[in-house]
């Protein structure tokens, strides 16, 4: 096994929040390609945001600032219905989200980032919703 970053090992998902990935120090809004293609381990409430009219493919967790989108399509549609409002912790690769390249720009700009899960291990239930 590989040691990774800050001493975890290369099958261990890094725990982050979306903020170590989205920002920098200083808190200016700065994605941080170090983690694209690691594995992470997330936590957050189940969501459905507005624009997401219908989607079998992703949860949406409520990290506080930020909405990821977790890709659940590989391990089974039974993960796309998690009740909103339950807590759940997400592992999988980190994917970084790119704006459609524009011409004239040096490069394509990343504006975020999603996890894609691997097993249904990966997806953690931690606490139901209490209603």
């Amino acid at each position: 096994m590989a040691i990774g970053h800050k001493g975890e090992t290369s099958d261990s998902p890094l725990a982050l929040t979306p903020e170590t990935i989205l920002r920098d120090e200083r808190g200016r809004r700065v994605v941080n390609p170090e983690f694209y293609g690691k594995t992470i381990r997330i936590c957050g409430t189940v969501t459905k945001p507005q624009s997401v009219l219908h989607d079998n493919e992703h949860v949406y967790l409520d990290c506080g600032q930020h909405i990821v989108p977790v890709d659940v399509s590989a391990i089974g549609a039974k993960h796309a219905d998690i009740p909103i409002g339950s807590k759940v912790e997400a592992s999988g690769i980190c994917l970084l989200n790119i704006e459609n390249w524009v011409s004239g720009a040096p490069t394509p700009r990343i504006n975020g980032f999603s996890v894609v899960a691997r097993a249904p291990a990966d997806i953690v239930v931690l606490a139901r919703p209490p209603w």
